[in-house]
């Protein structure tokens, strides 16, 4: 698969979630701020374009659209470098609020920008206010969704047939081309987070299907979402599944699955390093329609991983590269090796459990940890570790031992701890178990058996 670095056709920043306060100072502003002069730096000194799917501010407020337009007019001039964007959820916040709302952040963000956002698009009235628009002759189609709240779908009828018509039209325009996508909801069962649910807002939609039999028709679709707030470090941050799927990782702040211990406050989907890792991508498309995308962590300063790359509409293997099916051929020979255990006693018969063990090691990343102790035959305690894939630019620097703070458990017995590997596909690897049998004379001494 290749990419003609010699015959570049467009260079655009996609970024996601970036929640601009009213603030000069805020902490989203600095790392915006940042994020503008990285991506410019990596593509040479000028982007085509700068793309956000969603969530461009933290309430909709009238001062955060304003911090928006002076943080973008700092580092782009509009005639050159336009804004292309769908609204989220925090954007209309400030719409919904009391008896007599305002307009809604697209009418008001129109006018904040200015005119010189728009001159690329071609429907300057299309309902709810959605974009198309046309650079370098690469369509950008973005999508707004007039409800986040279930049971309602997302898309009016309305905006769904002007979604398919102009998906239609740009297929037509130039069928050699991939056509970009934007919204700020995710489909369902593509990329990560897409069957993401918070433990909490269970009625606030995070990710749909409406889009995907439309978006299935035109295999060059490259549909980019945020909203759900997931690491793009993983294998499964893109998909293709008759489209490509891509994950567009936070400015603001990480979100994982609902559960992961080892983050804030004990069992959340929030980690303690939540906002140590800002992203975005570079998007680059050559002469052929051929695409390479670099995923960047601000807060390393470095590329993520390898770029991916995806080949031209007019290449018969252009949905092979990231194939759904990748998830269901992982070998499942990732073992947890060298586990031990030890425990400091606390009180009369309890102990405080520390794990630790060799970490284990898959080309797809390893996701999580699942420690089980049952004592007596009876479960005491089942747990998912978050691992620290999403914390380094090269996979390779991730941590080689594992280090578990499991806490207090009950003494006493016979207790079995069993650690199993997953994937970042969620696939389990090989599991070490260690029996810890107790001296009832002594709580605290014991011996393994490693099985």
């Amino acid at each position: 698969m290749a990419f003609n670095e010699t015959d570049i056709r467009l260079k655009f920043a996609a970024l996601a979630d970036t929640h601009v306060t009213e603030e000069p100072d805020g902490r989203t502003n600095g790392i915006l701020h940042r994020a503008y002069d990285t991506l410019k730096n990596l593509a040479g000194g000028k982007l085509d374009c700068v793309t956000v799917s969603g969530d461009l501010t933290q309430g909709g407020l009238p001062g955060q659209l304003e911090m928006f337009k002076a943080i973008y007019s700092e580092h782009f001039d509009a005639a050159e470098t336009p804004l292309i964007y769908c609204s989220g959820n925090h954007d209309n916040y400030y719409h919904t609020v009391g008896n007599a709302p305002p307009p809604k952040f697209e009418e008001r963000m129109r006018d904040v920008m200015g005119p010189a956002h728009f001159a690329h698009d071609l429907c300057p009235d299309a309902p709810e206010l959605c974009r198309h628009a046309v650079v370098n002759g690469v369509h950008f189609i973005c999508m707004n969704a007039a409800d986040y709240l279930l049971p309602a779908l997302p898309y009016t009828p309305e905006v769904m047939a002007w979604f398919e018509q102009e998906l239609e039209a740009a297929a037509k325009a130039d069928p050699g081309m991939p056509i970009f996508v934007f919204s700020h909801m995710s489909i369902s069962n593509t990329v990560c987070g897409s069957d993401f649910n918070t433990g909490v807002c269970f009625n606030l939609t995070w990710h749909h299907q409406q889009l995907r039999p439309i978006l299935r028709k035109y295999p060059q679709s490259i549909y980019l979402s945020g909203h759900t707030h997931y690491s793009f470090h993983g294998d499964n941050a893109i998909m293709q599944d008759g489209f490509t799927a891509i994950n567009c990782a936070p400015i603001s702040y990480q979100v994982t699955d609902y559960g992961f211990w080892d983050c804030k406050g004990g069992i959340t989907a929030i980690p303690d390093d939540a906002e140590d890792h800002p992203c975005g991508l570079l998007i680059e498309v050559d002469g052929s329609g051929a695409v390479r995308i670099t995923r960047y962590d601000f807060g390393v300063d470095a590329v993520v991983r390898q770029p991916w790359l995806i080949p031209s509409p007019s290449d018969p293997d252009l949905l092979k590269p990231y194939s759904r099916d990748r998830r269901n051929i992982a070998i499942p020979d990732f073992p947890v090796k060298d586990l031990q255990a030890n425990f400091e006693p606390v009180g009369e018969g309890v102990g405080h459990l520390k794990l630790t063990f060799s970490a284990a090691e898959s080309e797809s990343q390893i996701y999580f940890y699942d420690v089980e102790v049952v004592k007596d035959r009876v479960p005491v305690a089942w747990r998912k570790y978050l691992t620290d894939y999403y914390r380094f630019a090269d996979g390779a620097d991730c941590a080689k031992t594992m280090e578990i703070d499991f806490g207090e458990v009950v003494m006493g017995g016979t207790m079995w701890v069993t650690v199993t590997p997953f994937d970042i596909w969620r696939n389990p690897g090989v599991s070490q178990q260690l029996a810890l049998l107790i001296d009832p004379a002594d709580p605290f001494a014991k011996y393994f058996i490693k099985t």
